[in-house]
């Protein structure tokens, strides 16, 4: 990973499993903190996936309240 100058973090933010985006989020950081501290240090962009859901556009805006300072890039990516 000595490549990688930003982490680019997909999440589902429709919750669409019953899971909270926050939550996450914070369990993938809590994650890759385990596995290099280091990649804790570096720049991310959160991908907001899922937009085109009816949930997604609420959890979006309580995301930002609870995770502030990130970037996020809004999606709705289409499997066909």
């Amino acid at each position: 990973m000595n490549g990688c100058k930003v982490l680019v973090i997909l999440i589902d933010m429709a919750g669409t499993d019953g899971r909270h985006p926050w939550d996450d989020y914070k369990q993938l950081i809590s994650e890759l903190g385990l596995h290099d501290p280091a990649l804790l240090k570096r720049p991310r962009l959160l991908v907001a996936n899922k937009m085109d859901e009816p949930a997604a556009v609420g959890n979006l805006n309580k995301f930002k309240r609870k995770v502030p300072k990130i970037a996020i890039l809004p999606i709705a990516a289409a499997f066909r």
